[in-house]
Order: structure tokens, then C-alpha cells, then sequence
């Protein structure tokens, strides 16, 4: 066992897990000397002085010399900055607390504090799959309209569905395989475009390049022969050349337009909506449909939610614009249901790109935008529906924290609840029409 005490007035650190940890049930992964500051959102200070700094699995604890102890959940902690050898964070509770006078033991905190709360949100981000591979690198990201830009040092995690990128000193990103348009190599860099806009240059990878590469298109090939598979077994008439095209507007669950469809072949979309009344809802969907435009629906069939390939599920989206006076023009209608017709429709308010309600459904680039944002959204959930609709006293109790933690960091789940205006449970067909209704009708 290694004990390793060095005390200085300033970055005093022990290292020896044994001992911090006798008696302990979270393992402690850091500790050491510093000073604090802890502030409200207007700056008025609220304590302040030298302490301890302790980092475990979940949790950072600051032990004042003189004062009460502070425990922070990482889900806690909204946001991170380090500047000038100081560690901001910005709270859940809009409080900002401040640890500095770390010494020689700042860099490895950061680093730590930024890689054990990664650890938390990549859970909290319903990524719960299984991890393939892990390389060490360096990443470069940056957007079309270069409106945003970063890099660093990282880990690049491959799971069965997604590639995860943990960097050092940034917030964790998921890129679900299925948005991805090219991935290229050369000159020992790896090049990711996502239908985004979005570019991912992976470096520095040494001697794990080859081996990253290989497992990376490996895993993205699996998963599109696994819905060229299932699709074909779905429908098996349609022949693996039609079923290869169509898994590329169908990769991985995502929901595709009935007139892309119907440009690959005119017969598939009348199977698919067999498979909606085999599942029982065929009722809502022509409801839904009678409403909408028709060319624009989207179809999309998935098994498992986390790439276990378990259960199987099949979900659409209807962009509401009906003729009748008293019924919101600006609504998407999207439904998810399992092989036992389990299931709930959820509705959707169109906005434009500054979140301002657009009464113009009539608009089809407005609504071919939207409903692609809300296929790429519900991607990015894994297609997880309770962080959208729990209310935000729901979110308040202890089994939902994690949402609420990520509703703070996650853009797209942000989206997805200011859009969100209801959703209506089946109980029966007359109770789902009238529930239904009277969403369309609140105006």
C-alpha cells in the first residue's frame, strides 16, 4: 500500500485510497487542500474560506475549516469553467461556487471533476448500452456555418448505436451512427459529417488508429445490416436491393416521409400502415392522418431502444393541418407504440428557428424542418419519452433528478419540452378522439 502525504499550506494532497476510504461506501478519487467561494446568481457571498476538496464517483464535497460542509451532486453542477487557476461552477440551485488555490493539483482536479461528472451525465443521457471500444485521442468539432467550435483532448467511446466523445474539458456528445453521413480516414485522422452540419476530425490516436477505425465501421456496418435485415424480414417481398435503399431513410428507428418512401417503391407504405393496425392503433392513425399532410407522415420501426435488439416498436409523425377552423395548424402529432400496442400520442408545436409559433403548417420547408429536428431529437434520446413530459414538479422527486440534471445540459431535450403542448394515454378510441381534441383545440 502507498501512502504519499505531502503538506504545504497549499496543495496538501492525499493519494492513498485506503485510508480516505475506510468506512466509506463511495470511493473517494481525489482529495486535497484549497479555498472556496460561494456566491448567489447577484454576487452576494454567501461563505467563503480555506478547505478541503474531496472528489468521489458522484458527488464533490468542500470541508470548510470553519463553516458547514458543502456536498454537491455532480448532477448539481450546471456548468464548468477554469480560468486563472480557478474552478467556476455554475449550481442547480443558480449559486456559483468557486475553488481555487489548488496548487500544483489543479490541473489533475479539473480533469477528474470534468471526467466524473461526464461519467454521470453519459448515464443520465440514456446512453445505457454496451460499450464496444475506447480510444484515447484528440478531437476537433466545429458546425457548417462554423457558428460554434472546440477541441481537446479525449476519450472516444464506440457503443452499439452511438459514438461518444468525452473530452477532457467539455461537456460529454453523443452522434447517434444514424446521423452520420460520411466517415473517411487518412493522414491518421478520422472525419465524421453528421446530416447536421457537423464535423468531428479524430487524432492522435497512435497505436490504437487502425484497431478505432476498424471496430468504428464494423459497429456502423453491423447496425445497418441489422435493419436491412429486419426490414426484410418485416417485409419480405420487397428483395434485399429495395430493403438496402430503404434502410438509409430508415437507419436505426429513424422515421422516414411517405414520399421519400413511395420514390423507392409505391407498395411499402401501405405494409407499414398494416403494421400500425396490426398494432392497434390504426383508428388514431387515420384520425390523425385526415388531419394532416398525407405526403408528409413519417413512418419508423425500431427493435430495442438500446441496441439490444430485444422487443420491437414502430412510431410515426403526422404534421396536423386540417381544414376545420377550430384546429391548431402548427401541431405535429407523433406516436410510438410496442408489438402489444402499448403506447401514447404526443403532440408538438411548430416553431420557426427562433422558437416564435409558426401558423403557417402550410409551409413545407417550415415542416419538413421541424419534423426532421424532432426525428433527430428523439435519436438523440435513444427515443426515451417520461424526460419529455414529466412535469417540473415530477422532476423534483429523487427517481427523476437525472432528468432534471439533463433537461439543464441537453439542447435537443430542451426542444423537445418548449414544443411539447400534451399528449393523450389510450384508454378507449372515444376517450383518446375527445383527449385528442381538446389538445388541438386549446389553442
Amino acid at each position: 500500500m502507498l501512502v504519499l502525504i505531502e503538506i504545504s499550506r497549499i496543495g496538501r494532497c492525499f493519494m492513498s485510497d485506503d485510508i480516505l476510504n475506510a468506512g466509506s461506501e463511495k470511493q473517494c478519487i481525489m482529495k486535497c487542500n484549497a479555498a472556496y467561494m460561494l456566491k448567489t446568481q447577484d454576487g452576494t457571498l454567501l461563505s467563503q474560506g480555506e478547505c478541503t476538496v474531496q472528489l468521489d464517483e458522484e458527488t464533490l464535497t468542500i470541508m470548510p475549516r470553519f463553516g458547514d460542509l458543502i456536498s454537491l451532486h455532480f448532477r448539481d453542477i450546471i456548468d464548468i469553467s477554469d480560468v486563472d487557476y480557478q474552478v467556476q461552477m455554475s449550481l442547480e440551485s443558480d449559486q456559483t461556487l468557486t475553488v481555487f488555490d489548488l496548487g500544483y493539483n489543479f490541473e489533475d482536479f479539473v480533469i477528474k471533476l470534468y471526467r466524473l461528472r461526464n461519467q454521470v451525465l453519459l448515464k443520465d443521457m440514456l446512453m445505457d448500452e454496451t460499450k464496444r471500444f475506447e480510444a484515447e485521442g484528440e478531437y476537433n468539432y466545429s458546425d457548417v456555418m462554423q457558428k460554434a467550435g472546440h477541441n481537446g483532448e479525449c476519450s472516444i467511446q464506440l457503443y452499439e448505436t452511438a459514438l461518444v466523445i468525452l473530452p477532457k474539458r467539455q461537456d460529454i456528445k453523443r452522434i447517434p451512427y444514424s446521423l452520420i453521413e460520411v466517415a473517411s480516414e487518412g493522414d491518421y485522422r478520422i472525419t465524421v459529417k453528421t446530416e447536421l452540419g457537423e464535423e468531428y476530425i479524430f487524432s492522435m490516436l497512435g497505436r490504437m488508429y487502425d484497431p478505432f477505425y476498424k471496430k468504428f465501421c464494423e459497429l456502423m456496418d453491423v447496425l445497418a445490416q441489422k435493419v436491412q435485415t429486419h426490414l426484410v424480414e418485416v417485409f419480405p417481398e420487397m428483395g434485399v436491393q429495395i430493403a438496402a435503399r430503404l434502410a438509409r431513410i430508415m437507419k436505426d428507428g429513424k422515421a422516414a416521409r411517405k414520399s421519400d418512401i413511395d420514390n423507392i417503391s409505391p407498395n411499402i407504405w401501405g405494409k407499414l400502415e398494416e403494421r400500425l393496425a396490426a398494432a392497434g392503433v390504426d383508428e388514431e392513425y387515420n384520425f390523425l392522418s385526415s388531419l394532416g399532410q398525407k405526403d408528409k407522415i413519417c413512418i419508423g420501426i425500431k427493435r430495442g431502444l438500446m441496441g439490444d435488439l430485444t422487443g420491437e416498436y414502430t412510431w410515426f409523425m403526422v404534421p396536423v393541418c386540417g381544414n376545420q377552423p377550430d384546429i391548431l395548424y402548427n401541431t405535429i402529432a407523433m406516436e410510438a407504440v410496442d408489438s402489444e400496442g402499448r403506447g401514447a400520442t404526443y403532440f408538438f408545436r411548430l416553431v420557426d428557428e427562433n422558437g416564435l409559433h409558426s401558423c403557417d403548417c402550410s409551409s413545407p420547408d417550415a415542416v419538413n424542418s421541424f419534423i426532421k429536428e424532432l426525428n433527430y431529437c428523439m435519436l438523440m434520446l435513444n427515443f426515451r419519452r417520461e424526460p419529455i413530459y414529466l412535469s417540473e414538479e415530477s422532476l423534483n422527486d429523487s427517481k427523476y433528478l437525472k432528468y432534471k440534471y439533463a433537461i439543464r445540459k441537453l439542447l435537443y431535450l430542451q426542444h423537445l419540452r418548449r414544443t411539447f403542448i400534451g399528449r393523450v394515454i389510450h384508454r378507449s378510441a372515444e376517450q383518446w378522439k375527445n383527449d385528442v381534441l381538446k389538445i388541438l383545440k386549446s389553442g
